[in-house]
C-alpha cells in the first residue's frame, strides 16, 4: 500500500470514528405515568373532557435538545341504545366516535360501534359495554426552548362526542353514554453537555490531512 493511499483510509476511518462518536453521543429521555417526574393523566370521566395532560421540562443543564416526541393516547369506553320506532323489524347499527384534541399538535378520534343489529318493531338492542382507543405522535424539531425548564408544561386536551345511527328506514333513534381519558409519553432526545469527539479520532483525521498535505506539496514542487 503506497503512503498515499494508507492516508487515504486513515482520513476516511477517522471522518468514519466521528460521524460514529457524534451518533452515540445523542441520548433519551421519556417521561410517563409510571416515570420520576410523572406525567400527569387525564383519568376515566365522563364526556367530554376539557383539561390537561401535564409533561415535565426538559431539564438537563448544558445539555443541547435536539428534538421532542410527544404521544397522547385517548380511550373511550361506555353504552349505546337503540330503539325501533317502526311497526316491522329493521336492521340498524350505532357508532359513538370521540374526536380528541391536544392542543395544536394532536386531532383523533377513537370509536366503538353495536355492528350490524336486526331489531324487532318497537324493540331495542342495548350494548351495554363498548371501548374503542387512538393515538398520535408528534415529533417537534422547532421552538425546542419552550420544552426546557425546571417545572411541568401543559397539553390542553378536549373531546367532542356524538352518536352516528344507520340504517332503520329512519324510525330508528338512539342515547349513548360516553366516558373518555387521555394518556400522555414524552421523550426528549439530547446531546449531553461537553459531548466532544475522541481526542485519538482527532488525531487519526487530523494526521491523515497533514499527511496528505504534505505529499501534496511535494508533488507540486516537483511540477
Amino acid at each position: 500500500m503506497t503512503i498515499r493511499r494508507f492516508l487515504n483510509a486513515a482520513l476516511i476511518a477517522g471522518v468514519a470514528l466521528f460521524l460514529m462518536a457524534a451518533s452515540a453521543s445523542a441520548s433519551i429521555i421519556t417521561y410517563n405515568s409510571g416515570t420520576s417526574p410523572a406525567v400527569t393523566n387525564i383519568a376515566l370521566q365522563a364526556t367530554e373532557l376539557n383539561g390537561n395532560v401535564v409533561f415535565p421540562d426538559f431539564n438537563c443543564p448544558g445539555c443541547t435538545l435536539t428534538s421532542v416526541s410527544i404521544t397522547l393516547e385517548g380511550d373511550i369506553s361506555g353504552s349505546i341504545s337503540l330503539h325501533n320506532g317502526d311497526v316491522s323489524s329493521q336492521t340498524s347499527s350505532g357508532t359513538t366516535t370521540t374526536q380528541f384534541t391536544g392542543g395544536s399538535l394532536f386531532s383523533f378520534s377513537a370509536n366503538f360501534g353495536t355492528g350490524s343489529q336486526l331489531i324487532l318493531a318497537g324493540g331495542t338492542y342495548l350494548l351495554s359495554s363498548g371501548s374503542g382507543t387512538n393515538s398520535a405522535t408528534d415529533v417537534v424539531t422547532s421552538g425546542l426552548s419552550s420544552y426546557v425548564g425546571t417545572g411541568f408544561w401543559n397539553l390542553p386536551v378536549s373531546t367532542l362526542s356524538g352518536l352516528t345511527i344507520l340504517g332503520g328506514g329512519g324510525n330508528m333513534t338512539g342515547s349513548q353514554t360516553t366516558q373518555a381519558s387521555a394518556e400522555g409519553t414524552i421523550t426528549y432526545t439530547y446531546t449531553p453537555a461537553g459531548t466532544v469527539p475522541e481526542p485519538a479520532t482527532l488525531s487519526l483525521i487530523g494526521g491523515a490531512l497533514l499527511g496528505l498535505g504534505v505529499l501534496g506539496r511535494k508533488k507540486l514542487f516537483r511540477q
